[in-house]
């Protein structure tokens, strides 16, 4: 029995320190943590795409969407940014340099064929609309639909799932310290408590580990910087499932990975133009109707400037 377990009040068998009822297993366990996040389509209905007027035209022309790897995101702090709060939360608990320092070489270690595509819950974003001066409206169930068609590749239950599927799934992004702070906490401690036990257990702390790695690495897809709310930020999610986790995307451009949605006539809402646009309603509505995209509605953004 050990004593740092009772210092952090964490049980002293694998299989009652993975309780359901405990705090780590509620902050750590993969299905709950995806629930809880979840940004279920049914109920957030409307999603907007910002993105420049020259990639809106590329991406009707080819009725095709590039979705980007994480690995190449627009800001690699997102990724930073819970790896931070870890951080600061070993040093709050008094944890070796050592075992910090384990953590910091998580920071530059991803999932390697992970890719997400941004939306927003704002179709007025004055925050998104510096991404670009279009916005594209969408219904989220026709997204999760056709991502989802796609990559089952006619598989018919996540159960039959194999290499070469891709899981899908939108999250909501999460801005308020308080519920982060909450998860992390969690993992903080057991990330000390693992580490500090791994000579007398290595291989039921082992578990532990990579329990706590692998929520770090949803984490850092959901969890963003407070001052970024007004972004409202929607993720659909796209894991690969390979036999070596090695990166392997549909395509490069510009030496960067991608893999891909297909753009039906019936996925695209509505298109907004922000008003910095040099382009005009009539110009939209003609690609658009060029393109056989004839249901689509064209409206200029709300915003005054």
């Amino acid at each position: 029995m050990l004593k740092l377990y009772y210092k952090f009040n964490f049980a002293t068998e694998p299989n009652d320190y993975y309780d359901e009822n405990s705090n780590f297993y509620q902050r750590a366990q993969p299905e709950l943590i995806a629930n809880k996040f979840y940004a279920d389509p049914s109920k957030i209905k409307n999603l907007y795409h910002y993105t420049t007027y020259e990639a809106f035209e590329k991406i009707l022309s080819s009725s095709t969407f590039l979705i980007g790897s994480i690995h190449y995101m627009n800001d690699d702090k997102e990724i930073k940014y819970v790896y931070e709060l870890m951080k600061k939360e070993l040093k709050l608990l008094e944890a070796p340099n050592d075992i910090i320092l384990k953590l910091e070489e998580l920071n530059t270690i991803l999932p390697d064929d992970v890719y997400v595509w941004s939306f927003s819950e704002n179709d007025y974003s004055q925050a998104l609309s510096n991404y670009g001066d279009i916005a594209l409206g969408f219904d989220s169930q026709g997204i999760m639909e056709q991502l989802a068609s796609y990559y089952s590749k006619g598989k018919k239950t996540l159960d039959e799932y194999t290499v070469g599927n891709a899981y899908v799934f939108p999250v909501k992004v999460e801005y308020d310290y308080e519920v982060q702070s909450k998860y992390i906490k969690a993992l903080a401690h057991a990330w000390l408590v693992a580490h500090d036990n791994f000579k007398y257990d290595p291989d039921d702390m082992e578990v532990i580990i990579g329990s706590i790695v692998q929520a770090l690495h949803f984490f850092s897809l959901v969890f963003k910087n407070p001052y970024l709310r007004q972004e409202e930020e929607i993720r659909y999610i796209i894991f690969n499932i390979n036999e070596d986790n090695l990166l392997k995307p549909e395509l490069y451009m510009n030496s960067k990975p991608f893999t891909t949605c297909r753009l039906t006539h019936e996925m695209l809402k509505e298109v907004i133009i922000n008003p910095k646009s040099q382009k005009n309603l009539n110009d939209v509505s003609t690609m658009l109707n060029r393109e056989g995209f004839t249901r689509t509605s064209v409206n200029m953004s709300k915003l005054p400037y």
